[in-house]
C-alpha cells in the first residue's frame, strides 16, 4: 500500500473515530440526564402532599363533627329526660342543643366540601402518578437504547484507535507529522483530493508544478487551505 492510500485510509478512519467519540460523548451526557422525569416528580410529590392535607383536612372534621354529634345527643338526653326541672337550666340546655345543631350543620357543610376537594385531588394525583410512569417507561425504552449504543460504541472506538496507529506507521513521519497538525487545526479534515486541477475542499486551482508533484506521489499542500494532497 502506497502511502498515499494509506493517507486517504487513515483520513477516513479518524473522521469515523471522532464521530464515534462525539457520539459517545453525547450518549454519556443523554444517559446522565434525567431532567425530564423532574417536573413530572416533582408533579406526584405535589399531589401527594395535597392528597395527605386533603385526607387529613377530611378526617378532622369527621373527628370534629362526631365530637359535636356526641355532645348534642347527650345534651338532648339531658334536656328531654326530665331529671332538669329548673327553668333557667332548661333554657341553657335549649339554647345548647339549638348552637350544637347549628355547628353539626356547619361541620356538615365543611365536610361536603372537604369530601368534594378530596376527590378533585386525589384524581389530579392519579393523572400525575399516570403521566409519571408514561414518561418513566419512555425515559428507561431510551435509557436501555443508549447503553447498548454506548456498548457498541465503547467497542468499536478501540478497534477504529488500532486501525489508525496501524494505518499512521505505514506514512513518512514528516507526513505523519503533518497530518496530525493538520488534522487539529483544519476542523478534523486534513486531507485532500486533486479533483482536475483544483483542491476537493476549497475548490482553489492546484498550480501545475503542484499537480505533478501530487501525481507523482509526492507530499504537497493545497496553497489555499494547506491541507494535504493526494491524487
Amino acid at each position: 500500500m502506497s502511502w498515499t492510500a494509506a493517507l486517504v485510509q487513515l483520513q477516513e478512519v479518524d473522521t469515523e473515530l471522532a464521530a464515534a467519540r462525539r457520539r459517545l460523548a453525547e450518549v454519556e451526557a443523554a444517559l446522565a440526564d434525567r431532567s425530564v422525569l423532574e417536573a413530572p416528580q416533582r408533579a406526584v410529590e405535589e399531589g401527594r402532599r395535597a392528597a395527605k392535607a386533603a385526607r387529613q383536612k377530611q378526617e378532622s372534621l369527621e373527628f370534629e363533627l362526631g365530637r359535636v354529634e356526641e355532645k348534642r345527643r347527650r345534651a338532648e338526653t339531658k334536656l328531654y329526660g326530665g331529671a332538669v326541672k329548673n327553668p333557667r337550666e332548661l333554657a341553657d340546655l335549649q339554647a345548647k342543643v339549638a348552637s350544637l345543631k347549628r355547628r353539626k350543620e356547619k361541620l356538615e357543610d365543611d365536610l361536603l366540601e372537604a369530601m368534594v376537594e378530596r376527590e378533585e385531588v386525589e384524581a389530579r394525583l392519579a393523572e400525575a402518578e399516570a403521566h409519571l410512569a408514561e414518561v418513566q417507561a419512555a425515559w428507561e425504552a431510551e435509557h436501555d437504547r443508549l447503553e447498548v449504543e454506548a456498548v457498541e460504541l465503547r467497542g468499536h472506538i478501540p478497534v477504529l484507535e488500532e486501525r489508525a496507529a496501524a494505518l499512521s506507521a505505514k506514512l513518512p513521519p514528516s507526513v505523519l507529522a503533518s497530518y496530525r497538525h493538520l488534522l487539529r487545526r483544519k476542523n478534523g479534515i486534513a486531507v485532500a483530493h486533486l479533483q482536475g486541477e483544483s483542491c476537493s475542499i476549497c475548490g482553489t486551482l492546484v498550480p501545475p508544478r503542484t499537480r505533478q508533484a501530487v501525481r507523482a506521489g509526492e507530499e504537497a499542500y493545497c496553497d489555499s487551505c494547506g491541507r494535504l494532497l493526494v491524487a
